[in-house]
C-alpha cells in the first residue's frame, strides 16, 4: 500500500524474525504502535481506530474504534470518542476478540485511572469534569460519585495510592492534590504548593515533588515521612525502591548524574551514590544498570555496572562504546536495546 510500512517482532534472544506485518500509512503517520503485555497483543493505528494483532503471531485478530485506557489478560477497556473527537463513553472487551462485555455511555470525560492488584476486584475513576464517578471493572457498574470542586485550573489528573484516590489540580502558579477514601470518596487529606508540582507513586507512599524538593507522604493520612532535597529527581519506582538522582554539586563528582536506591519506606538512601546514566527495566521485579562513562576518555568505552535496587551495592558487569549514550536506550529484562542510525541492536547484559 502507498505510503505504508511494516512492523516486524524479534526474538530478544536470537535477532530471529517471529513476524512481518504491513501497515498503513495511518500508521506510518502516527510513528507508534502499543504492546499489551498481560493481554498478549500489539495495537497498531489505522484508519478506523487500531488494529489489534496476536502478539506471538502477528495475526489480525479485531479492530478498535477507542484508544486504550488499562487492560488485563483477558480485556481491554476503552475510551469511545465521536468523528470530532470528544469522549463518548466507555467499553470492556475481549482482549483476543473484541466481543463487548459492557458498555457505559459518558459525556465529557476527562481523566480515567484504573486499580488493580491485592486480589480486589478492579475499580475505575472517571472524571467527567463535574463528578469524580467510581465503576467496577468487570462490569460498568456505578459503586459511588462526589461533586468535584468547581474551580479554574488548568489540568486535573486521577491517580491511585493505597485505598485512596487523587485527584491533581494544576493552576498557573500552584499545585494541589486531594485525596478521597475508595469507600466513601470523603475527602481525607489534601497538600498544596506554589509554583507547580508533580505527583508520583512509590510504592508504600506518595512521592511530591516540586521546588523544594520531594516529599514522602503517607496515601493514609498525607502525613510527610521523609523528605530528599531540591536537586534530586525521580527517574523510577521498583516496589518499594525508588531510583533517584542528582547533578553532581562540586568539581570533584565529574559531570554525571549521581545515582542512587532509596528506601521508599523511610527515604534513607541504601549504598553509595554511583555516577552514571540509569537504565531501567520493570520486567519482574525490576532491575538497574549504570551507564558510566570515562572521566579521562569520555569517547571510549563506557561501563557498565548492575545496581542492586535491594542493597544499593553496584558491580561492574562490562563494556559498551560510547555512542550507546547518544542513542534512545531501553533496559528489557536481560537485554539492553538501542536505535543506532536507524537499526535495532539488542546486547544481552546477563
Amino acid at each position: 500500500m502507498d505510503g505504508g510500512g511494516e512492523l516486524t517482532a524479534y526474538e530478544l534472544a536470537t535477532g530471529h524474525a517471529r513476524w512481518t506485518r504491513p501497515t498503513t500509512p495511518a500508521a506510518v503517520s502516527a510513528g507508534w504502535f502499543s504492546v499489551l503485555p498481560d493481554a498478549g497483543i500489539v495495537l497498531v493505528p489505522s484508519e478506523n481506530g487500531n488494529t489489534v494483532l496476536d502478539a506471538m503471531t502477528g495475526a489480525p485478530l479485531w479492530q478498535s474504534p477507542g484508544s486504550t485506557e488499562a487492560h488485563t489478560v483477558g480485556t481491554v477497556l476503552l475510551r469511545e470518542s465521536d468523528v470530532e473527537g470528544r469522549s463518548t463513553g466507555l467499553r470492556l472487551v475481549g482482549a483476543r476478540d473484541g466481543r463487548t462485555i459492557w458498555q457505559r455511555p459518558m459525556g465529557g470525560i476527562g481523566g480515567v485511572q484504573v486499580r488493580f492488584g491485592d486480589g480486589r476486584p478492579g475499580v475505575i475513576a472517571v472524571d467527567t469534569g463535574e463528578l469524580l464517578i467510581l465503576l467496577r471493572y468487570d462490569d460498568g457498574t456505578p459503586l459511588i460519585s462526589r461533586r468535584l470542586p468547581d474551580e479554574a485550573i488548568d489540568e486535573r489528573y486521577l491517580s491511585f495510592a493505597g485505598d485512596s484516590v487523587l485527584v491533581q489540580f494544576r493552576a498557573e502558579s500552584a499545585f494541589a492534590v486531594t485525596a478521597f477514601r475508595l469507600d466513601t470518596l470523603a475527602e481525607s487529606w489534601q497538600a498544596e504548593q506554589a509554583g507547580g508540582g508533580a505527583l508520583d507513586g512509590c510504592g508504600p507512599v506518595v512521592c511530591l515533588s516540586g521546588s523544594k524538593g520531594i516529599a514522602g507522604l503517607d496515601p493514609v493520612t498525607g502525613v510527610q515521612r521523609w523528605a530528599l532535597p531540591a536537586d534530586y529527581g525521580i527517574w523510577s519506582v521498583l516496589g518499594d525502591r525508588i531510583v533517584a538522582s542528582h547533578s553532581p554539586r562540586t568539581s570533584d563528582e565529574g559531570r554525571q548524574p549521581l545515582v542512587s536506591v532509596i528506601d521508599a519506606q523511610t527515604g534513607r538512601r541504601l549504598g553509595d551514590e554511583v555516577p552514571g546514566q540509569p537504565a531501567v527495566s520493570v520486567i519482574g521485579d525490576g532491575r538497574l544498570l549504570l551507564l558510566r562513562p570515562r572521566p579521562d576518555d569520555p569517547v571510549g568505552a563506557i561501563s557498565v555496572y548492575d545496581l542492586d535496587v535491594a542493597t544499593g551495592r553496584s558491580k561492574l558487569i562490562g563494556e559498551a562504546d560510547y555512542q550507546l549514550l547518544n542513542s534512545a536506550y531501553e533496559l528489557v529484562g536481560h537485554h539492553l536495546t538501542r536505535l543506532l542510525d536507524g537499526q535495532l541492536q539488542v546486547m544481552n547484559v546477563g
